[in-house]
C-alpha cells in the first residue's frame, strides 16, 4: 500500500521512517523491485535505493534471485524481507505443562515444544524446568538466543505491568513471582510478561479468528477467569478477575 512521502524535518528521524516504511513494504507487501517498492513507500528510487542499501547491511533486506523469463536484457533487482533475521520465543506456562513457540519475523512458527510440569512444584523447581524446556526448544531448531528479538510468556493471573505474578489460584505458590525478571536472566532480549488469557484474544485478533472483526470477546475455558476483549488496534480491554472484583481498560472508550 502507498504512503505518503517523508520529507523535510530532522534527517535521521526521516531516515528511521523511511526505513521503517520501506522495510513493512517488504514484509507486509512481499518481495518487489526498486520501481515497486518505491511507488508502495511513496519515496523518490534514489531514496528508495539508500534505504534498501541501509536495510541488506542491516541483514533485515536481500536482494532476491532473478526471475527467470523476465524478458530481454538484464532482469531489474528484485528485493525481499529477510524474516529469518531474527526470532521471538512464545512461553505459555501453566499448572501442568509449559508450551513453547518459536516464529520468524513475520509471525510463521519455525519451532514448536511442551513438556510436563509438576503441579505442586515450588516456583523455582518450574521456573528451572521452564528454562530447560526452553533449552530444547532452541536446539532442536537450532537457533541461538542471540537471534530472539523478544520473548512472551503468558501464564494465569494477575499480572502486573513489570512482569510480577500478583495473584493466581490456577497455580499453587506462583502468586508473588517475579517472573519477567526471573526469566529475562536466561534472555539478551526483552521480556515480556502477560495473562494467557489477554494474549489469547491479542492472537486471534492478530492471526485467528477474529481477523476480521472490529471488537472480539476471548474467553478462557479455565473456570478461575472471565473473558477478555481485544479491539480493533489489537489493544486489550481487561475482564474481570474472581478475586478483585474490578475492572480494567485502557485509555479507549469503545
Amino acid at each position: 500500500m502507498s504512503q505518503h512521502p517523508l520529507h523535510g524535518g530532522d534527517p535521521s528521524v526521516l531516515r528511521r521512517l523511511n526505513s521503517a516504511a520501506t522495510l513493512r513494504a517488504l514484509r507486509d507487501g512481499g518481495e518487489g523491485t526498486l520501481s515497486e517498492l518505491a511507488g508502495r513507500v511513496g519515496l523518490s528510487r534514489p531514496t528508495t535505493e539508500g534505504v534498501l542499501g541501509e536495510l541488506i547491511r542491516r541483514g533485515l533486506a536481500a536482494e532476491s534471485a532473478p526471475r527467470p523469463g523476465a524478458g530481454i536484457g538484464r532482469p531489474a533487482r528484485r528485493y525481499r524481507f529477510r524474516a529469518e533475521a531474527g526470532h521471538a520465543l512464545g512461553i505459555d506456562i501453566d499448572a501442568h505443562r509449559v508450551r513453547l513457540l518459536v516464529a520468524d519475523l513475520t509471525g510463521e512458527v519455525v519451532g514448536r515444544h511442551r513438556a510436563a510440569l509438576d503441579v505442586q512444584a515450588p516456583p523455582g523447581e518450574r521456573i528451572a524446568a521452564v528454562r530447560a524446556a526452553v533449552r530444547a526448544c532452541l536446539g532442536a531448531v537450532r537457533i541461538p538466543r542471540r537471534s530472539l528479538w523478544a520473548v512472551g510468556a503468558g501464564t494465569p493471573g494477575v499480572i502486573a505491568p513489570d512482569g510480577t505474578v500478583t495473584s493466581c489460584t490456577a497455580v499453587p505458590g506462583w502468586a508473588g513471582v517475579r517472573l519477567a525478571r526471573e526469566l529475562g536472566r536466561s534472555f539478551p532480549c526483552p521480556v515480556l510478561v502477560e495473562n494467557d488469557a489477554n494474549l489469547a484474544a491479542m492472537a486471534e485478533r492478530w492471526r485467528g479468528a477474529a481477523r476480521a472483526a472490529d471488537d472480539a470477546v476471548c474467553v478462557s475455558s479455565c473456570p478461575l477467569y472471565t473473558s477478555d476483549a481485544a479491539d480493533e488496534e489489537a489493544r486489550v480491554h481487561r475482564g474481570l478477575h474472581p478475586k478483585h472484583h474490578t475492572t480494567r481498560t485502557n485509555s479507549a472508550r469503545h
